[in-house]
């Protein structure tokens, strides 16, 4: 599933944004973790080492939550 970006919201990437990424484990506990994050105009991209915990969950169950803190109005 993908969801897609209102332009009202483009304006959060103008600057470095730091955002809270959140995933479920496979026995539905919630992990969040700060990163910071940027979008590519199609896909919202977050900074995670590929051969890390969190990325090979996150390749697992793609799904997740994200918050992004605005400098400007948090």
């Amino acid at each position: 599933m993908s969801a897609s970006i209102s332009g009202e919201l483009l304006d959060l990437f103008a600057e470095p944004a730091l955002g809270v990424v959140s995933y479920t484990t496979v026995a539905g506990q919630i992990v969040p973790f700060p990163v910071w994050v940027d979008y590519d105009g199609t896909h919202l991209l977050a900074s995670s080492p590929m051969g890390s915990k969190k990325g090979r969950a996150l390749r697992v169950r793609p799904q997740v939550g994200v918050v992004i803190v605005s400098a400007k109005t948090p």
